[in-house]
């Protein structure tokens, strides 16, 4: 369940819509400042971005994507990993093996171990106990 509660709050397509036209802006200024793309382009493509996030904002209702409860739960246990350093239930971030990660990558990776463990076992079993 816990997957389900951090996931929920970060991994939504209201906060993913924002977070690709943000990682889109960033991009098109590198961009500009690298001579790459000249000022017509630029303005071109900040209008782009500019008209999708109005649209995103009056088209969607936050409401209906995030769950305020779950955000401040999360929120607020992510906030006790960064200050102490410690593994806390429903924080976004976990420490393994002295690396800070994902709790939601780390989970998809414990389930894909648990999955593969399971198989293994099997194959073990119907091989040597059914002859």
């Amino acid at each position: 369940m816990k997957v389900f509660f951090t996931a929920q709050a970060e991994l939504n397509a209201y906060t993913n819509g924002f977070a690709k036209l943000n990682r889109l802006q960033k991009k098109i200024s590198r961009l500009q400042k690298e001579n790459r793309i000249n000022g017509q382009e630029y303005l071109v493509k900040r209008k782009y971005i500019s008209v999708k996030k109005t649209r995103l904002l009056t088209d969607f209702n936050e409401a209906d994507y995030k769950n305020e409860n779950i955000n401040k739960g999360v929120n607020l246990m992510t906030g006790k990993f960064l200050n102490s350093h410690k593994n806390f239930f429903l924080s976004s971030k976990k420490i393994f093996f002295g690396k800070v990660v994902n709790t939601f990558n780390f989970n998809v990776i414990i389930i894909v171990f648990y999955g593969l463990m399971i198989n293994l076992l099997t194959l073990i079993y119907l091989k040597y106990f059914f002859k």
